[in-house]
């Protein structure tokens, strides 16, 4: 949905407000019209004419919630824009030429083909993470093997990560936990790579997640001290 003038006007002095619907019905001041997207936003730039015309430009921007029908952002390179608070009479005659004449715009799309582009990605997005949850599941269990040492009366404690097709040191507790967190899908090298959810894990690897998971949250993001072990586990967040 286009962004009201209102809510234009409500985020400009009345001067400013009159001055940009000026340069926007005059269209030839405002050159290399350009909009990209990111989600609901419409990212609009372009050059924009000064009062004395093309002696002197200055390069607008105006984000768009075209969602909510809001300004989101914008910047200028007036020293209207700089000095004042509010949007300068160029970024108002932006967001008001995109309201006008969207198409005027390089990289304009219309509403219904950014839905369709949205709607695909996010598709694709859950088709890859079923399918990488299917291949945790049937790729084998991963485990976690801890090698506990005690030096000079103190104990420390090694993690590895063992796959069907490799073993590989756990470098970060923190990291590991992250990823645990997050069900993502990462490789440790060309043998070991999984999604890391709790079903890629044998039992006991999973009892040694939650534990170590527990720890962290404990100590809320102190630093365990590489991989150190001294009356209970503890390692580098």
């Amino acid at each position: 949905m286009p962004v009201p003038p209102q809510e234009i006007r409500r985020l400009c002095s009345p001067r400013s407000f009159e001055r940009g619907s000026l340069i926007a019905e005059s269209g030839g001041n405002i050159a290399s019209r350009k909009v990209s997207y990111d989600g609901p936003d419409a990212v609009l730039s372009a050059f924009v004419a000064s009062s004395s015309g093309w002696s002197d430009t200055y390069r607008a921007s105006v984000t768009l919630d075209e969602r909510e029908g809001v300004v989101v952002d914008h910047a200028c390179t007036c020293p209207a824009w700089r000095e004042y608070a509010g949007m300068c009479k160029h970024c108002v005659a932006l967001a008001l030429a995109y309201n006008d004449e969207p198409v005027s715009f390089a990289g304009y799309k219309p509403p219904a083909l950014r839905c369709q582009a949205e709607t695909t990605r996010g598709l694709k997005d859950v088709v890859e993470l079923f399918g990488a949850r299917q291949r945790a599941k049937t790729s084998g269990k991963v485990d976690l093997l801890v090698e506990l040492r005690c030096r000079f009366g103190s104990w420390s404690a090694s993690f590895r990560l063992e796959g069907p097709g490799g073993t590989y040191v756990m470098k970060s507790i923190g990291e590991f936990v992250g990823l645990m967190q997050q069900g993502s899908y990462f490789s440790y090298g060309k043998n070991l790579a999984f999604v890391h959810i709790p079903e890629s894990l044998t039992p006991r690897a999973q009892r040694i997640h939650r534990f170590l998971a527990r720890q962290l949250s404990a100590r809320a993001g102190a630093a365990f001290g590489a991989y150190g072990v001294q009356r209970g586990v503890s390692g580098s967040a």
